[in-house]
């Protein structure tokens, strides 16, 4: 995605600007896009050489890619890479393809190389409505760029360049904002974000692309959550690779994020990573420290504002439950 990239850069200060705290903070909104839910997943519209396509927005993949067999139904010629794709549901092999053109909001990129990989279980899926396809995922590659706020409840995500802002709050809709300080070692590494689970420190970053918030296992027994204490109902996990996990649930008394608290809280349980390797790839890094995924159900129930330039994120509580929450804006359809 380097030439989207170049445009940030090149827009920098060309968007509108929002109007933060300090007067010497300039805030310019590079792009609004407008947002549908798939299985309760952020979706924003963009089209590949020409054809109408939808991309989940993926805060909790390391790389903006396509889904092999979309990828395959959109005609493109793929070449395989050195790069093994890793996260939920096991690992793939990666490969990459040359897109002719490509468009996502106000941006028309032409001729460039987009990783593809995974997709198993994303194949052919579209909004109700709508025979568009979801054919990859935005991720941090293209993410980590610019500044993100997730505005879901009015169905918004919207991009911005911030100008002399170190010191000022960027929660530009609100005096009072919540905040956490993310660490990250790298430009692309995940958003983290720092939980508490009954008491117990967790180690967490923000996943978009999660339709709930998940805990791991092993998490959620440190927590005092163990398998006797599971619920009886059972559900799937998927992400990445082929294999489908098993998910189960469980009650938690309290769930600390930043300074707010939510009490006597189910979560689903399943396993976060089935592979201990390096990965160039998808859904979540693999050290045993990202023990919990916060999800999409978070991000609805919020307003967010992911600041890369401060390494920091904003959020305000904006009504509904804070976790488990399943969007009913529009549900996906087999395609036929």
């Amino acid at each position: 995605m380097r030439l989207l990239w170049a445009w940030i850069g090149v827009c920098a200060l060309a968007g509108s600007a929002a109007a933060p705290a300090l007067a010497d903070c300039k805030l310019f909104n590079q792009a609004e896009l407008s947002v549908r839910f798939a299985r309760n997943q952020p979706l924003v519209e963009a089209s590949v050489n020409g054809k109408p396509v939808w991309l989940l927005v993926d805060t909790g993949a390391s790389n903006s890619q396509l889904f092999g067999p979309a990828a395959d139904r959109l005609g493109l010629q793929k070449y395989q890479t050195d790069k093994v794709f890793v996260g939920v549901g096991g690992q793939v092999q990666g490969y990459r393809a040359r897109i002719d053109n490509f468009a996502l909001g106000k941006v028309n990129v032409k001729d460039f190389e987009i990783d593809i990989g995974g997709g198993a279980n994303f194949g052919g899926r579209v909004v109700r409505g709508d025979d568009r396809e979801v054919v990859g995922v935005l991720g941090r590659s293209f993410l980590a760029l610019v500044d993100v706020e997730f505005d879901l409840q009015h169905d918004k995500i919207r991009l911005f360049s911030p100008k002399d802002c170190a010191k000022t709050s960027l929660a530009y809709w609100t005096k009072e904002p919540d905040f956490v300080d993310m660490e990250r070692d790298s430009k692309f590494a995940p958003f983290t974000v720092p939980v508490t689970v009954n008491g117990v420190s967790v180690g967490a970053i923000l996943d978009s692309g999660a339709q709930t918030t998940v805990i791991d296992p092993r998490a959620a027994s440190r927590a005092g959550v163990d398998e006797s204490k599971y619920d009886a109902e059972t559900g799937k996990s998927a992400g990445i690779g082929n294999k489908i996990e098993v998910a189960h649930f469980g009650r938690f008394d309290k769930i600390i994020v930043g300074d707010e608290q939510v009490g006597n809280i189910r979560l689903r349980i399943s396993k976060l990573l089935t592979a201990e390797t390096d990965t160039a790839g998808s859904r979540i890094a693999s050290r045993n420290w990202y023990e919990m995924l916060v999800g999409a159900d978070f991000l609805q129930s919020h307003r967010v504002y992911i600041a890369n330039s401060q390494k920091r994120i904003y959020f305000t509580y904006e009504g509904g439950p804070v976790f488990g929450k399943v969007s009913t804006h529009a549900v996906d359809t087999p395609k036929p």
